[in-house]
């Protein structure tokens, strides 16, 4: 699984504050494994800059999609910017399956 992710990371000074894991084993439709910004830094963008980047990313690689598996509490983040439930998955850490323009 590895080799088809790319990991990026947002770092304030020398601190690694958050990052992000784009999996694009499937070209088409990547997918945004993990989005994770440090609780002290949540109310600066910085979970915003991750999903654009990650977009930009995606529609630069010409994918049809980006698909997230998410965490419950940041539901109302995903949805807020464009993203529709297309699936839900019993599990303790995973609420539902997003996905992002067609």
């Amino acid at each position: 699984m590895l080799k088809d992710c790319t990991a990026y990371k947002y770092c304030i000074d020398l601190d690694i504050v958050g990052f992000y894991i784009l999996n694009s084993k499937n070209i088409r439709i990547p997918i945004l494994e993990f989005l994770f910004v440090s609780s002290k830094y949540i109310k600066q963008n910085i979970s915003k800059q991750f999903l654009t980047h990650a977009i930009l990313k995606c529609i630069g690689n010409s994918a049809a999609a980006l698909k997230v598996f998410l965490d419950p509490n940041a539901k109302a983040f995903y949805l807020k910017y464009g993203f529709n439930l297309i699936a839900e998955i019993e599990s303790n850490t995973l609420e539902g399956f997003y996905q992002n323009w067609n």
